[in-house]
């Protein structure tokens, strides 16, 4: 058997074993181990059946909790299939019905008992499923103070029980370039914006744009808005801004204002010329508007 693996991680015995020939072991770089149980099993099924072998641990605390699932461990294969493995496990990475349905005779192995599944979910879970994104909160300040805002509104801001929302707070910008280069290398997508009006920062649009030139894949905003003018809008999408959010929250003037103490029709005019100058400029950038029902702030009706 041929060995693939750049960790060296399986034990000595299974490198050296040559009871199966013309066929490929290969170990994805991800730098886990094999559990002892599961490389047994895979073994036993590779001499029984003599066919391609996918090892993808299914881990039900994983999916209980909505986590993304583990991707390919160990595959053995016929060495004729050389030239379309990486392809194939590619294709059907997370969907083992889709590798089920290539015209290759193959078994997958995701079923595993209680030691392994400790061991590939507590000691390795970390290293194996990267992110989904990255949220970066960039500053501690917003421009607004709405009412329903556990972080800004004036009459929650007392109740703090810490000082993260004193003063004026800002991402130093050798923290972005960090970001942009580790999520770049790995392709994870960055989302700007979580508990802080992201267009404050004066390093904005050099982050979005650093981002997109380190290989991040998606970049997104949520902003409310008001500070969305033509100049800034122009810059962000040249940048490379690939999703932008804008929290409204209210359809009438006076909503607008009780809800969020500031005027509905900048933003709405901010909103609008946004997507003429992104269709204008031919850039690609999905505009979203978010809304929350407010308790005792609008009726709500069936019509």
């Amino acid at each position: 058997m041929i060995i693939q693996e750049t960790h060296k991680l399986l034990p000595i015995q299974i490198r050296d074993n040559g009871e199966v020939t013309n066929m490929v072991q290969e170990i994805p770089p991800h730098g886990i181990p094999l559990h002892p149980k599961s490389i047994k099993r895979i073994s036993a099924v590779v001499k029984s059946q003599q066919k391609a072998v996918v090892f993808r641990p299914s881990l039900p605390v994983s999916s209980e909790l909505g986590l993304p699932t583990y991707p390919t461990l160990a595959s053995v294969y016929p060495q004729e299939l050389s030239n379309i493995w990486s392809r194939l496990l590619q294709k059907t990475e997370g969907n083992n019905q889709r590798l089920l349905e290539a015209p290759i005779p193959l078994t997958i192995i995701d079923q595993i008992d209680p030691d392994e599944q400790l061991h590939y979910f507590a000691n390795y879970y970390g290293k194996a499923v990267k992110p989904a994104y990255v949220r970066a909160i960039v500053g501690n300040t917003c421009n607004l103070k709405c009412v329903m805002c556990p972080y800004h509104s004036s009459v929650l801001k007392p109740t703090h029980t810490t000082d993260f929302f004193t003063g004026n707070k800002a991402m130093s910008w050798e923290m972005m370039e960090k970001l942009a280069r580790e999520c770049g290398e790995q392709g994870i997508k960055v989302l700007i914006g979580s508990v802080e009006e992201p267009l404050l920062h004066p390093k904005i649009i050099d982050f979005v744009r650093l981002c997109r030139e380190q290989g991040v894949p998606r970049v997104q905003i949520t902003t409310n808005g008001q500070l969305l003018d033509e100049s800034r809008a122009i810059a962000l999408l040249q940048a490379g801004l690939t999703n932008i959010d804008i929290s409204i929250d209210a359809a009438e003037p006076d909503t607008y204002l009780r809800v969020r103490g500031a005027n509905l029709n900048r933003v709405e005019t901010n909103v609008i010329n946004f997507i003429r100058l992104r269709d204008r400029l031919g850039i690609p950038c999905q505009v979203r508007t978010l809304f929350v029902r407010n308790q005792d702030v609008t009726a709500f009706s069936n019509r």
